[in-house]
């Protein structure tokens, strides 16, 4: 099924001689899940997460996500203004959502970088 076709949304031009190939990763805001897709707006997986994103996820060199979840807002951090793009816990989860790892990171900002 094509996100540009059933929603009118999303990819509704491919020009391949002016894209390089790949996936995109997304997620909405406000939403709970996690979108690959290809260059013709194909869905090739969906992840549905327990919490509302922190503003970031990463596919992993094995194929799992590593997703930032949003458990507290700022106030509730005893932050000073309104943040959306704030953690609070990372999940990784396997290619059919199974959690492989979870750890609490009250402070994680809107990004985090995966090392060796």
């Amino acid at each position: 099924m094509s996100i540009a076709k059933t929603a009118k949304k999303g990819v509704t031009f491919h020009n391949p001689l002016k894209a390089d190939d790949g996936y995109t990763l997304f997620s909405g805001m406000y939403g709970r899940d996690v979108w690959l897709i290809d260059m013709e707006g194909y869905i090739v997986n969906r992840w549905s997460m327990p919490q509302i994103p922190g503003c970031h996820q990463v596919l992993l060199p094995n194929g799992n996500l590593l997703y930032a979840g949003k458990y507290k807002s700022a106030e509730e951090l005893g932050l000073p203004i309104p943040f959306t793009g704030i953690g609070g816990i990372l999940t990784e989860v396997d290619w059919a959502g199974n959690v492989i790892w979870q750890a609490d990171v009250p402070y994680q900002s809107h990004d985090f970088h995966v090392m060796d």
